[in-house]
């Protein structure tokens, strides 16, 4: 076996754990490097391309080692009935969304999601206690299991049509998050599902995780995680070199060599 670095809510961590501080204050706890929260989850917790029946086994042993610290709840249904799972740790008042796998060809955003999970709510240290008392971070795991079931990047829709879709095979679900849409007029379940929640909960932060292909800087390096701001003409702009430069966390995801 070989470890896979992934890259876990790179702005959602970067807003909530941030580079930690080089003295803590008297109310902050001694913050624990990205380093040991990388290796806090049991090794054999989820696989990397996990099926929707190993991410609801994985996210119930989750929340029965974190004594209900990490809250499970369902958003919608998939197409075919699936349930559309929600992982709830935290309860300060800021709100924050993460979603893995829109495209069901995308999966290591989910096995990641679910070991930050296990990583940020079943140890109880008081800098843990002190985090939760700050955010409440929500997390739909594998927003598309019709797609993640057949390794594809649309939901199964064989009726779908318009913009954004294969004929035959479905919906381009990240398409279709339009907030200013009304959400009878959306045809796709998962993304109404998702909608629904953002309209019931507002999160400060909204992080949607995609795989993306191998690429290069002038100097060699790999790039192993970018970042997009919202093009939206709604949305604010990253005036801040902090956005520009945020942290990201990486958690050893094993795989087959």
């Amino acid at each position: 076996m070989r470890s896979r670095l992934v890259a876990v809510a790179a702005s959602t961590l970067a807003a909530v754990l941030l580079a930690p501080p080089a003295v803590a204050t008297a109310a902050e706890p001694t913050p624990i490097s990205a380093d040991r929260l990388a290796t806090m989850a049991p090794a054999r917790l989820i696989s990397p391309q996990p099926s929707p029946e190993e991410v609801g086994r994985a996210l119930a042993r989750v929340a029965r080692d974190s004594d209900g610290r990490v809250r499970l709840g369902v958003a919608g249904r998939s197409n075919e009935g699936r349930p559309l799972r929600v992982a709830t740790v935290g309860h300060g008042p800021t709100r924050l969304l993460f979603v893995t796998q829109q495209h069901g060809d995308e999966p290591l955003g989910t096995p990641a999601a679910v070991r930050a999970l296990w990583a940020l709510g079943v140890p109880d240290t008081a800098w843990h206690r002190w985090l939760r008392g700050r955010i409440t971070l929500d997390v739909v795991v594998q927003a598309n299991p019709d797609g993640a079931v057949r390794d594809q990047r649309y939901n199964h829709d064989p009726s779908a049509s318009g913009d954004w879709t294969e004929p035959g095979v479905g919906y381009d679900i990240n398409r279709f998050h339009n907030p200013l849409t009304p959400i009878a007029d959306n045809p796709v379940p998962e993304s109404r599902a998702i909608l629904r929640w953002w309209h019931a909960h507002r999160p400060r932060i909204v992080v949607d995780y995609h795989m993306q292909g191998r690429y290069l800087q002038p100097d060699g390096r790999e790039t192993t995680a970018s970042m997009l701001w919202p093009t939206t003409r709604t949305g604010p702009r990253p005036t801040s070199r902090r956005w520009r430069s945020s942290p990201v966390v990486v958690l050893p995801c094993p795989t087959a060599s």
